[in-house]
């Protein structure tokens, strides 16, 4: 069975994290999205048995930017209780033995795309974890996307079964059907299925222009007329692959756990069942929201709630009891604490990825 390499989009999962989990607090500063960083962490490591695990973080503004300022501009703010925790996920990660990048104006997708290319081999698979469709374009035999949220490894052929085509032409649909997600405008009345439907039949994008007549009517016009802004959309979805790193491979396969930096960090946060595991015991904070014993490492994972905007635990929930976690605070009795495994669906098993 060949090695696997795990990249994770850790800006994506962050904001999973964040919206998935309980508000959780220590010493009046918010955790909720660390602790749900670390069940990620340990699931992986648990479900795929790496040889490495590589986090990525996106970092300041896209290089994007300047070809379209109005790249990623209709995004909110932060919420504040995520920015308060969005520096601890470096010294997290990095506390637990894996690499953290975070690459000043290129986005996480460039760099795992980077990676992806660089240690995929005939010995060595690689996983790059994470929601996003655009990673469809990377896919090829040893590079896969694994879709959490969707429970699913994403292989070529379930590229195709998805947009109709192979993963070379998936930049060609998101040229002409856009990304709403990062305001690539694409052409206007198009969407991902019309574009599907095009691409397979004129073969990509170019294709597409060239045959914007044949198509008719106001779609064949605004193809005509948008093709310029499409062909840019298809540069602002095209991930690179040849990005400058800044750690050799020796540096981004090392696996050392700072066992005493991770005490102090889930002291700092009251992380019970984790500093239990380190064999500390956390001490009582006053006004802290601690996590639940089955919250740790080493305990079966339940399921996160199937709203992404779950607000947390009822008020009305009884008290826990006394010399419990998180004494004072509500007894949690929603499942969100951890990843929810979602439903599974049979599939066909893609060799080596078991």
């Amino acid at each position: 069975m060949p090695n696997k390499i795990l990249l994770i989009d850790g800006s994506n999962h962050a904001f999973r994290m964040f919206h998935a989990m309980p508000k959780m607090t220590a010493a009046g500063k918010h955790t909720g999205a660390l602790l749900g960083f670390v069940n990620l962490l340990k699931k992986l490591e648990n479900d795929h048995k790496p040889e490495a695990m590589i986090v990525v973080f996106d970092e300041g503004a896209s290089f994007r930017v300047a070809l379209y300022p109005e790249y990623k501009g209709h995004r909110p703010e932060m919420p504040p209780e995520l920015r308060e925790q969005w520096p601890r996920f470096r010294e997290l990660v990095e506390a637990w033995g894996h690499p953290f990048l975070a690459i000043p104006g290129v986005e996480a997708d460039d760099v795992i795309g980077t990676l992806a290319q660089r240690f995929a081999s005939p010995d060595r698979e690689v996983l790059m974890v994470t929601g996003d469709k655009d990673y469809y374009q990377l896919v090829r035999e040893g590079v896969y996307v694994l879709d959490l949220k969707e429970d699913k490894v994403v292989d070529e052929a379930e590229v195709r079964r998805y947009f109709g085509v192979g993963p070379a032409q998936v930049i060609d649909i998101l040229g002409l059907a856009g990304d709403a997600s990062d305001n690539v405008p694409g052409v206007k009345g198009v969407g991902e299925k019309t574009a599907a439907g095009w691409v397979a039949k004129y073969g990509d994008l170019e294709g597409v222009i060239a045959n914007a007549g044949a198509i008719g009517g106001k779609r064949g016009e605004s193809v005509k007329a948008e093709a310029e802004m499409a062909r840019l959309s298809r540069i602002l979805v095209t991930i690179k692959i040849d990005c400058e790193l800044p750690l050799t491979d020796e540096q981004l396969l090392d696996h050392t756990r700072d066992t005493e930096k991770l005490r102090a960090l889930f002291l700092e946060w009251q992380f019970r069942s984790l500093l239990k595991q380190l064999g500390e015991e956390a001490p009582a904070a006053v006004g802290a929201v601690g996590e639940t014993a089955n919250q740790g490492l080493g305990h079966r994972p339940q399921p996160l709630p199937h709203h992404r905007h779950h607000r947390g635990p009822r008020p009305h929930h009884r008290r826990a009891a006394p010399g419990g976690e998180g004494r004072g605070a509500p007894r949690h009795r929603h499942r969100d604490h951890v990843l929810r495994p979602p439903r599974r669906q049979a599939r066909r098993p893609l060799p080596g990825l078991g």
